[in-house]
């Protein structure tokens, strides 16, 4: 196959979920070259190409693109020599001739695993992958090695944050606390109110402490959330990426949102 377009295809009928939207079976000889493959979706594996029950391949994949292609395994590629079905008669030479050269693959997502191309291979084998190039041409082996640094670095930044948090916040409470005894001890009538109701009360000025951490947090939440919502325009190496987003964004509707709210009304009320 050689100058081929191959568009917007999407593979998602019950009886098409085994095996992506071409599907190439045992032995087998295939060329793709000076090709575009876009927006094919398959519920299977592999987006766009899939190989199974291969008894011998021979694969040279040169100057093709694969962009915004979707599937369960191998959003791009998906290869498998089924090796369960009889482990004494594999061919350790099956993946040998495998030649995947100056090719571009971006933006291709899996629901399971590796969002480029998925091999289920039985043994060690020499594939050659020259001059791969991953979302961004002959560049993107160093782009994506930045990505996954600038993620790093967005969550280190976001554990530190918290880390100087908490600590911060441990200081400030042994010191209101220690102020609040010295208070105590020198006036013995110190936050004893009358209600409205014409009884005596002692207000506990735990309250305030609790509003002042709860609107730091509120604070220090706000200066996360932007770059949880930066992790999440990423192209995901791990998914745990994701949940560090997610988590973020829930801790800040059910955490410090939530008591600045409660401390508002606490204060109205009294």
């Amino acid at each position: 196959m050689s100058n081929l377009n191959f568009n917007n295809n999407n593979n998602i009928n019950n009886n098409k979920l085994e095996c992506g939207t071409i599907h190439f079976i045992n032995d087998l000889s295939v060329l793709i070259t000076n090709s575009t493959f876009n927006n094919n979706i398959s519920k299977g594996d592999g987006g766009v190409i899939c190989l199974d029950n291969i008894s011998n391949l021979n694969l040279n994949l040169t100057t093709t693109y694969f962009i915004k292609n979707k599937a369960m395994n191998g959003g791009a590629i998906y290869i498998s020599d089924s090796v369960s079905k009889d482990i004494d008669n594999i061919n350790d030479n099956i993946y040998n001739n495998i030649k995947i050269e100056n090719n571009v693959f971006k933006e291709n997502t899996a629901n399971l695993y590796t969002s480029v191309n998925y091999i289920n291979r039985s043994s060690e084998s020499s594939i050659d992958m020259e001059s791969l190039n991953i979302a961004y041409g002959k560049q993107g082996k160093q782009i994506l090695i930045k990505k996954i640094k600038a993620i790093y670095y967005s969550i280190l930044e976001i554990v530190l944050i918290h880390i100087i948090l908490n600590i911060s916040f441990l200081l400030f409470s042994i010191i209101h606390v220690i102020y609040e005894n010295k208070n105590i001890k020198n006036n013995k009538e110190y936050n004893i109110i009358q209600n409205e109701n014409g009884e005596w009360i002692y207000k506990c000025n735990i309250e305030k402490l609790d509003f002042s951490l709860n609107l730091n947090y509120l604070l220090i939440y706000i200066f996360i959330i932007p770059r949880s919502i930066k992790l999440l325009k990423y192209e995901y190496i791990f998914k745990s990426t994701k949940y560090a987003s997610y988590t973020v964004l829930i801790s800040f509707i059910f955490g410090p949102l939530i008591n600045v709210l409660y401390s508002l009304n606490s204060f109205i009320i009294y």
